[in-house]
């Protein structure tokens, strides 16, 4: 890396910088026609100019500077299992095809080196050059989540109610609030997260409600099909996530897909 590129971590003047590039990630230069066919399926919705500045004040966001100016992020979250997951991996469109998202990657692979042993990260499959970078980087898939999205009557904000029963299931790792989490007892990241699931016997389900819809990540249910179909004529956008060992035999055809990565030290 050049003597005029610094890795740092982010701070609350980069705030403004930051939200101008990561704004419309996804509608300029090479993601420009992949926006076009699949902004309707909910994938392409940046988050990063909206949670910013909460990373910035939980000093939780790393950035690449170019002569003081950042033009490089990713987020970093110790997760209780003790491995950090990634994300928020953006960077400035002038930037972009400078090696930066390399750069800025293998600057958070060394730092926190000797802190976990193992980091992960998640990334969308229509995302070739994020699933290029994990891989030259050497990450390893770990779990995918296949998407289906469907459009309910009304863009109101859909009604949904959290179930915690007792999980009976097999699955140790889970889709929870953005992060990949493992845990030998589900309980643990039940109890955490319990206003978020649905939780009954075999069934664990993590729902995301925002305005205009709902994602709903599947980790585990004995009959996917049936979930699916219960729930996906609620108001709004409605966005399964669906384990793809469950996935098998869904009489849908998913936009695309949620994979999942892990680099061990």
């Amino acid at each position: 890396m050049s003597a005029d590129i610094v890795f740092d971590r982010g701070s609350p003047s980069d705030i403004d910088e930051i939200k101008t590039f990561t704004s419309n990630t996804w509608k300029v230069g090479y993601y420009t026609d992949l926006y076009s066919k699949l902004a309707d399926t909910g994938t392409m919705d940046d988050y990063v100019d909206k949670v910013i500045e909460r990373w910035v004040n939980d000093g939780s966001v790393y950035v690449l500077r170019v002569s003081g100016r950042p033009v490089a992020t990713i987020h970093m979250e110790k997760l209780p299992d003790g491995s950090v997951m990634l994300g928020g991996l953006r960077v400035h469109p002038e930037y972009r095809g400078s090696r930066l998202g390399m750069s800025i990657m293998q600057e958070t692979i060394q730092f926190l080196r000797g802190k976990t042993e193992r980091l992960r990260s998640a990334v969308y499959s229509w995302n070739e050059p994020s699933l290029r970078l994990v891989h030259r980087l050497g990450f390893h898939q770990v779990e995918e989540y296949p998407i289906y999205t469907f459009q309910g009557g009304s863009t109101a904000v859909p009604a949904l109610k959290p179930v915690n029963e007792r999980y009976a299931g097999r699955w140790r790792c889970f889709f929870i609030d953005w992060k990949y989490m493992c845990s030998d007892d589900p309980d643990i990241i039940h109890e955490e997260y319990s206003n978020n699931l649905i939780v009954d016997g075999s069934t664990f389900v993590y729902f995301d409600i925002y305005e205009g819809g709902i994602d709903l990540f599947v980790n585990d249910s004995d009959d996917a099909s049936s979930f699916i179909e219960k729930y996906r004529s609620m108001n709004g956008r409605i966005t399964f996530y669906v384990r793809k060992a469950l996935a098998n035999g869904l009489p849908y055809v998913p936009a695309s897909s949620l994979t999942v990565w892990e680099y061990r030290y």
